[in-house]
Parts: structure tokens; C-alpha cells; sequence
């Protein structure tokens, strides 16, 4: 999984949204399941600088769909090797596509990997993780245990 940051198209603030990760030749890649219906890929077709986070790996990239054919075939391959997310199958039943890398491939046009390529330019604010409140579980935590022992 990935988070990816866009600006929102209207307010200009960052909107984050998480989605399954396909890695090909060290690039990360997504797929729009919905295309445009998506509001990240709305945000993207007005600034297609985005800001992705995958675990502790941070950094600013060009969003864009992938339209050559070696690339698509390879993210493609790849997509079916790591198996896809849980709604895969399901989701290329919905396009009338086999649960074949040929036939996504032919149908293609069906199919928005959207690939990103880094940029030294800095995106949106990434979503920052707020574990302020760990803090208060270990010391009840804690406590508890002590008032436990005595």
C-alpha cells in the first residue's frame, strides 16, 4: 500500500489517499480503479505533482498514466505476480477482463496504471501520523501493571 498526497483541485489542500502498490524496474505504480470518477485523479489532472509514502519512504513525484506498451506490460506482469490486492479479480471481472496478464494487456485501454517518477520539486504536505496518544496507553499501561503487583 501507498499513500499518495494531491492538492485538491479546488481548495488547493493536501488530500491523501491510500491505494495498492505495484513496484516495477525500483518505480511504484497505482491503479485508478475508476478513472476519472476518482478525485485523486481529478487532483492530478490539475497538478500532477503528489507526494507518495510507502512505509517510512517519503518523497515528491510526477504522476502520470502510463501509455507506453513495454511499461504497461511490465507493470502489468508485475501486478500478476505479486497477485494484486484482494478486490483484483473481482475488480477485472467488472471490466469484462479474464484474469489473464495477456487479456489486460489487449484490453488496456480499459486499465489506468498511473506511475510516478520522482522529482526533486517538493509535493503537497504529506499525511503526518499523529501517535501522541501511545503515550497514554503505555502509562495506563504501566500503571495498571504497578497497581496490579501491589
Amino acid at each position: 500500500m501507498l499513500v499518495i498526497t494531491t492538492r485538491g483541485r479546488k481548495s488547493k489542500l493536501p488530500r491523501h489517499t491510500m491505494v495498492s502498490c505495484i513496484e516495477f524496474d525500483q518505480k511504484n505504480y497505482a491503479i485508478s480503479g475508476w478513472w476519472l470518477q476518482s478525485d485523486w485523479i481529478k487532483n492530478i489532472h490539475e497538478d500532477p505533482l503528489v507526494t507518495v509514502q510507502m512505509g517510512l519512504k517519503i518523497y515528491s513525484a510526477h504522476a502520470r498514466r502510463v501509455i507506453d506498451l513495454e511499461e504497461f506490460q511490465g507493470v502489468a506482469r508485475s501486478l500478476f505476480e505479486s497477485g494484486g490486492d484482494s478486490h483484483f479479480k473481482e475488480w477485472l471481472d467488472t471490466l469484462e477482463i479474464a484474469y489473464t496478464v495477456d487479456d489486460l494487456i489487449d484490453k488496456r485501454d480499459l486499465v489506468h496504471f498511473i506511475g510516478f517518477d520522482p522529482v526533486e520539486q517538493e509535493g503537497p504536505a504529506p499525511l503526518t501520523a499523529n501517535l501522541i496518544w501511545i503515550w497514554a496507553v503505555v502509562l495506563s499501561l504501566l500503571l495498571g501493571w504497578l497497581f496490579f503487583i501491589w
